[in-house]
């Protein structure tokens, strides 16, 4: 009994061993014919485009993606400082880290208080120098140039006593002063005399007073 099993189980096991193979030659057979056929078919139409030769102008493609979107850290490809023309203390910056920026973009503002303060005093002199040349520039009335005229008559006549020094009138006269006050200094610093305090009390007594010693009349 289990040797009719087992040759039953062995027969089985044959033919499906051989279904397989048979099926795996087949597909081959298959594969085959496609292959030699496709091959044909490619020689025919070699030959056919070889005995008619046409000109085709290659046109490029639109690309079907314009956008790729990819994930990743942003690093720095350079730095830049930004010079000023003007030094001042900065109010506002416009811009923050990451953003793109163009030509004639407005970076940051500064406090332009002092600039305008400075511009108001440039332009003040300004004025102040157009009003100064516009004087120059105006000619001078009558009265103006006889008083110039008259100062620099002046201004002559003391350059020439000065260049031909002091008369002999005038010697005189600054040493006689300079005698007097000499005199005038020398009382001052001796203080007065016996016969001035004699002189003194006697008129002190005359008039009821005393030498030393206010009155006051009542």
């Amino acid at each position: 009994m289990n040797t009719h099993k087992l040759t039953n189980w062995r027969r089985w096991l044959t033919l499906i061993v051989a279904i397989g193979l048979l099926a795996d030659g087949g597909h081959y057979l298959v594969s085959r014919t496609q292959l030699l056929a496709q091959n044909v078919t490619g020689q025919s139409s070699t030959g056919a485009a070889t005995a008619q030769l046409s000109t085709v102008t290659i046109q490029p493609a639109e690309l079907a993606q314009t956008a790729v979107s990819a994930a990743g850290n942003l690093t720095l490809v350079g730095e830049r400082s930004v010079a000023l023309g003007v030094g001042g203390v900065v109010e506002e910056v416009a811009v923050a880290v990451g953003d793109s920026v163009h030509a004639s973009d407005v970076l940051l503002r500064l406090n332009t208080t002092d600039l305008q303060r400075a511009q108001q005093q440039a332009q003040l002199a300004v004025e102040a120098a157009k009003l100064a040349l516009a004087e120059l520039q105006t000619p001078a009335t009558a009265a103006e140039m006889v008083k110039a005229e008259a100062a620099l008559a002046e201004a002559q006549a003391n350059l020439a006593d000065v260049q031909t020094g002091p008369s002999s009138e005038e010697i005189a006269t600054a040493r006689s002063s300079l005698a007097a006050a000499q005199s005038n200094y020398a009382e001052l610093q001796a203080g007065p005399s016996e016969a001035e305090l004699t002189q003194l009390s006697a008129s002190l007594k005359k008039s009821g007073g005393h030498p030393g010693r206010k009155t006051t009349g009542l």
